[in-house]
């Protein structure tokens, strides 16, 4: 993921990247939002036991700012947190938690007399440090809440207490120094959030990737397997529709032509394959050279798999025949389908390949091997199974190597229906 990042607005130039960040950032401060207004209204309150020693003269000026003005509004803010509507708007909330706050402090300062006013300066130090880093404020939020807190003591210092120049420059240094501490410090988290929401970004994409990867070699559910650490995989299937085809002449091709050539034909070819395989919603096993093996009820069992592999086969040589028509060639394909039981898993533990294993698969790869070029002949098996919805040519007897005699048959199309019954499923 190449994205740069404006290392002065802390922006993404992506606005969407952007956007998605800053939801992010919400969601994930939240909590931390929440437990920074109860820390606030917690020690803002606790620390009322001090005003009497401080300020006995002014302590009810005091709790009445602490306690009808600052703890009511922190109290409000906290509920706001919990509005789904307002969430969105929480590094807002902070930030006038920490100008709220800070005030707060300022005008108790502003009541006092002596010594105390310069005790509860310290009390602003806290509320700045806090407020840079522990609320979870970005840095034009922190900046801008830290120093407007800051403005309010200048202000009370200033106008009301009207203290000394060098006075006020002392007191303001330390508190400018704070800010700028909290600045650097705000700076540098907003900095390696963004870097680690990058980071995420990375991460899922990468991962994104290679599930699709896996994806590609695997059945989604055995890819699941295999990632739960399950062991061996492996599962028998009562019935399963198996089918080989074969580009008849590819062989021979390929003493004419370049390798690229080759293989770019190829590719082409199986593509259109691929595309049935899905449409169909088949699992395509494996090419081996100018072969190519689908398989249709696993791994998930399906009734009507017969029916599925039928509809890809007469399918795929049309789409042969464009493409022959489209790239001047003259390929034909030998296909052979068998029905029966098989077991389907994955073995080993490197380079793994989803397989077929049983007689059904060597029957299947013998209708194709003992096949004819352009036909597509399956067993006896997959014609009972097929033999009310599609229309087959008898081939009869043949001698199959490994098998015997077996009677075999040539799927031609789908059967038509009647006019009457048309008509029925009309009415």
């Amino acid at each position: 993921m190449d994205i740069q990042q404006n290392p002065v607005t802390l922006s993404f130039h992506d606005p969407t990247l952007e956007t998605a960040y800053l939801s992010n950032y919400s969601k994930k401060t939240l909590l931390q939002v929440r437990i920074a207004l109860l820390l606030a209204i917690g020690l803002f309150s606790a620390f009322a036991f001090l005003d009497p020693w401080i300020a006995p003269d002014q302590k009810y000026e005091i709790w009445l700012i602490r306690f009808a003005l600052v703890v009511p509004t922190l109290l409000i803010f906290l509920g706001f947190t919990f509005a789904r509507c307002l969430q969105k708007y929480m590094q807002v909330l902070m930030s006038l938690t920490v100008l709220v706050t800070g005030s707060g402090v300022s005008a108790m300062m502003a009541v006092m007399g002596g010594i105390g006013s310069f005790l509860y300066s310290e009390g602003l130090l806290l509320v700045i440090m806090c407020g840079s880093i522990f609320c979870g404020l970005r840095f034009i939020y922190a900046t801008t809440a830290c120093l407007g807190a800051t403005a309010t003591y200048g202000f009370v210092d200033l106008l009301i207490k009207q203290h000394p120049l060098h006075i006020f420059i002392t007191n303001n240094f330390f508190l400018i120094s704070a800010n700028i501490i909290g600045m650097f410090a705000s700076y540098a988290l907003e900095r390696y959030s963004r870097r680690d929401f990058l980071n995420g970004k990375t991460i899922e994409k990468k991962r994104q990737e290679s599930e699709a990867l896996l994806l590609n070699i695997l059945p989604k559910t055995i890819a699941e397997q295999l990632k739960s650490n399950v062991g061996t995989i492996a599962e028998k299937f009562d019935a399963v529709t198996i089918l080989f085809v074969d580009i008849v002449g590819f062989t021979q091709l390929s003493e004419k032509i370049s390798p690229e050539e080759l293989v770019a034909l190829l590719n082409k070819i199986f593509s259109i394959f691929d595309r049935l395989t899905d449409k169909y919603s088949l699992e395509k096993i494996k090419t081996i050279g100018d072969a190519y093996m689908v398989v249709g009820g696993l791994p998930e069992p399906r009734e009507e798999s017969a029916e599925a592999v039928a509809d890809f086969a007469l399918e795929m040589q049309q789409e042969l025949e464009c493409f022959n028509q489209a790239n001047t060639q003259t390929f034909e394909i030998r296909v052979g389908i068998h029905t029966g039981p098989a077991v389907a898993g994955v073995i080993g533990i490197r380079k793994f390949i989803y397989d077929v294993w049983g007689d059904s698969v060597n029957t299947a790869s013998r209708m194709e091997s003992h096949g004819i070029p352009g036909q597509i002949q399956v067993s006896e098996a997959t014609y009972q199974v097929l033999k009310h919805q599609y229309r087959f040519s008898t081939r009869g007897t043949i001698e199959v190597k490994g098998k015997g005699t077996m009677r075999t048959y040539f799927l031609k199309g789908k059967k038509t229906q009647s006019l009457s019954q048309k008509s029925l499923l009309l009415q």
